[in-house]
């Protein structure tokens, strides 16, 4: 979170922590079963807020699941690009 709460001190930029939880197939892929986005509390008298997704295909559910998806793709793609290089 510590990367986050930078982030999210500077002015109109806010971005949500992922974790992500995946099942094994048997065709040996992995596939995401459940995420939680996560914003760190906003002083130090509350906690964090925290909202779970599961898979969803229809309706406004589905639309719900792929945007928690982005920002799985979105976090994963900054940490390899900014910090692991």
């Amino acid at each position: 979170m510590t990367y986050v709460n930078r982030i999210n001190a500077l002015y109109s930029t806010k971005i949500y922590a992922s974790r992500t939880l995946h099942f094994l197939k048997k065709d040996g892929t992995l596939r995401p079963f459940a995420i939680e986005l996560s914003l760190p509390p906003l002083d130090q008298c509350r906690e964090s807020v925290r909202k779970a997704f599961t898979h969803a295909e229809h309706s406004t559910q589905g639309v719900v699941w792929q945007l928690a998806i982005a920002y799985v793709i979105v976090n994963d793609t900054d940490y390899y690009q900014l910090i692991s290089h």
